[in-house]
Parts: structure tokens; sequence; C-alpha cells
């Protein structure tokens, strides 16, 4: 088994001039870990997540989402 680290630092929401409440979600197989809220177009998380993988493992997965 090993250990991997997944470095979430920030977005650039382009073409879109409201103000949002972003998070990231990220996901190995079955295990998500969710970010901090952070507001604007331009939202910076510098947040690290930490994943127990294994070969069977099906892949990462980096989603932006919007609260509300």
């Amino acid at each position: 088994m090993s250990i991997l680290c997944v470095i979430v630092k920030e977005a650039h929401i382009n073409g879109l001039e409201n103000n949002f409440n972003t998070y990231v979600v990220v996901k190995i197989g079955a295990v998500k870990s969710t970010s901090k809220v952070v507001q604007g177009v331009q939202p910076a998380w510098q947040e690290e997540f930490f994943f127990e993988i294994n070969e069977q493992d099906e892949g990462l997965t980096i989603e932006l989402w919007n609260r509300g």
C-alpha cells in the first residue's frame, strides 16, 4: 500500500463575474475528501489531502463545486 498526497492550490473561473462559494471534492475510488469553502472567482485553498492507495484503486477525480 502507498500514500498519495494531492495538493489543491487554486482555481481561475473564467467568463463569470458572480461571487461564488466554491469548494473542491477529491475522490479516489470510494474515498472522498472535501476542501473548505472559499469565496470569489479566483479561489485559493492550499490544502493537502492524503490517500492510502493500492493497485485496485479506480483513479483520481477532482471536482469543483459551488455551494448553494
